[in-house]
């Protein structure tokens, strides 16, 4: 055990070993990966591949950065996300991916499991300025070509995606399969996912525009911006949504809260209001209330 903790690299991790790790431990560099972790300037395949290996054997829930240096090109490689869940048990990527403009070329993921994209399963994380082109991302649910399952992360930003997905079942998109509400900024796609054109950059975006959303509650604001509901029954997972400037901040339990004040104090537009777990995911069931913080 000590001979681990001091040199983890000369010893197979539980990814390793439980899992199909692809072209990515014929690539990795384990001790460049363990010199420049946690913050890693990635410009080429082996380092990238590196960073996986870390990621998704040695990080565990650390916080990592990854900087993109350079074009980077995976034609012919059998690629493997960062992030990964087995039997129950979760080895998320959390951190930050900052493509600084540059593109990832001819990423192949094809796996038989869940989770699945460039970030598999992921937890608090930011990606912006990155390109993926000529991507081909497979698996059984859970499944886009930058994310497969991303949970407690807001916002990404400036993402271009070519490619395809094939779904398998739920929960898939052109950039992001499963999220639970996150806003994608100056994003786009041309992706095909089972051979169709789709125009979603996430399953969420799509079973949004397919359910219908009905004000069944009623809000109300009085003057010190304490916002108060009626009460409805039938409901699942009830929330307060609080936007700034049109970018999610918090998402809170309301199924015993009747008022709810959000105490935001910097300069911005807020938005309140309801949402509620439908038809596999949260949809506003409220009218909206916006105020404004010069």
């Amino acid at each position: 055990h000590y001979d681990y903790e001091r040199r983890p690299e000369d010893y197979p991790t539980d990814w390793e070993r439980e899992c199909e790790t692809g072209s990515i431990m014929e690539l990795a560099d384990k001790e460049w990966a363990m010199e420049n972790a946690p913050e890693f300037h990635v410009s080429d395949e082996t380092e990238l591949a590196s960073v996986v290996w870390y990621v998704n054997g040695i990080s565990e829930d650390e916080s990592v950065s990854v900087y993109l240096e350079d074009d980077i090109d995976l034609t012919g490689y059998d690629w493997k996300p960062m992030g990964w869940t087995d039997s129950g048990s979760k080895h998320q990527f959390s951190g930050s991916v900052f493509g600084q403009g540059h593109t990832i070329n001819g990423m192949t993921i094809s796996s038989d499991y869940d989770d699945t994209g460039f970030i598999g399963y992921g937890l608090n994380v930011y990606v912006e300025d990155i390109n993926f082109t000529n991507a081909d991302v497979s698996a059984t649910g859970c499944t886009g070509i930058v994310g497969g399952q991303i949970y407690q992360s807001y916002e990404w930003k400036n993402i271009n995606v070519h490619g395809k997905v094939s779904g398998g079942a739920d929960d898939y998109g052109a950039i992001v399969g499963r999220e639970a509400y996150m806003t994608l900024t100056g994003c786009t796609a041309d992706v095909t996912v089972d051979g169709e054109p789709f125009e979603y950059l996430s399953y969420r975006q799509k079973r949004i525009d397919e359910v219908e959303i009905v004000e069944t509650f009623h809000l109300t604001m009085d003057e010190d911006h304490t916002v108060t509901r009626d009460e409805h029954e039938g409901f699942c997972n009830l929330g307060w949504m609080v936007e700034k400037d049109g970018v999610k901040v918090l998402h809170r339990i309301a199924e015993d809260e009747l008022s709810y004040k959000y105490f935001g104090i910097s300069t911005g537009e807020y938005t309140i209001y309801l949402t509620a777990y439908i038809n596999g995911t949260y949809i506003r069931v409220s009218n909206i209330i916006q105020y404004t913080i010069n």
